[in-house]
């Protein structure tokens, strides 16, 4: 069976020498805010757009 093909955008949020990072709860990993793009938009859009819906933040 094939495996479906996600298209992700992330990005490094950095400020006074710190670096934001998210820990999905139940696992061990961390990884950087953003999300799945969605079809007809850009990467920028999309990790605007996840910041946007996840922190209450505009970039």
């Amino acid at each position: 069976m094939k495996q479906p093909f996600h298209h992700l955008a992330r990005g490094v949020l950095a400020k006074e020498n710190k670096v934001l990072v998210a820990h999905a709860l139940g696992q061990k990993n961390t990884f950087l805010p953003g999300g799945h793009i969605e079809f007809g938009e850009s990467a920028m859009d999309a990790l605007i757009r996840e910041v946007r819906e996840e922190l209450g933040v505009n970039l």
